[in-house]
This record gives C-alpha cells, sequence and structure tokens, in this order.
C-alpha cells in the first residue's frame, strides 16, 4: 500500500494519506465503483470520490485543491513541474522504451 504525504512531509500543512486512505481506493477500484476524471496537470485519471474516504479527506484525491486552500498554489505548480521533470529523467535512463 502506498502511503505518504500530501502537501509537505510531516508540515503544519501536511495531510497523511493513511492505509485505511489507500485501502478505501483499492477497493473502490476493484468493485469498479469510481466515477472517473481527467488531473489539469498530469493528464491521468484520477477518482471524484472514494466511498471510504470521509468529505474532508477528499483532497488528498486531488493535491492542486489542498494547495489551492492553503494559497500556495505557486508551491503546487512548482511541485508538478519538479516532479514531471524527475519522472522524464528517470525514463530516459531506459532508453529501450
Amino acid at each position: 500500500m502506498n502511503t505518504g504525504w500530501i502537501v509537505d512531509d510531516c508540515g503544519p500543512d501536511s495531510k497523511k494519506v493513511t492505509v485505511e486512505h489507500s485501502s478505501a481506493c483499492m477497493s473502490a477500484i476493484a468493485d469498479d465503483g469510481l466515477d472517473w476524471f481527467t488531473d489539469p496537470d498530469f493528464g491521468y485519471q484520477l477518482p471524484v470520490r472514494v466511498p471510504g474516504i470521509a468529505p474532508e479527506d477528499e483532497d488528498l484525491l486531488r493535491p492542486r485543491e489542498r494547495f489551492e486552500a492553503l494559497g500556495r498554489l505557486d508551491d503546487y505548480r512548482c511541485w508538478v513541474e519538479r516532479l514531471k521533470s524527475e519522472r522524464r529523467a528517470s525514463l530516459e535512463s531506459f532508453p529501450a522504451l
């Protein structure tokens, strides 16, 4: 199970992704019970909501909303660009792909 943090690792603005959150996502995927939308920053599909994840934790599914609510959208944009750059570099290390 993947767990971690949204926004900062253990910082005051951070929010923990728990095993329970990850388990709820896995169960919903297995049950084929999700509605999806396309993430505007990465282009992949994200769930609109997940049964078992409380409404106050739904921003775990959409980190952009969490950053925006905290007034840290510039930090989010920097994070997105850094992550994309890191992923490109990682993929380039596999020339056969």
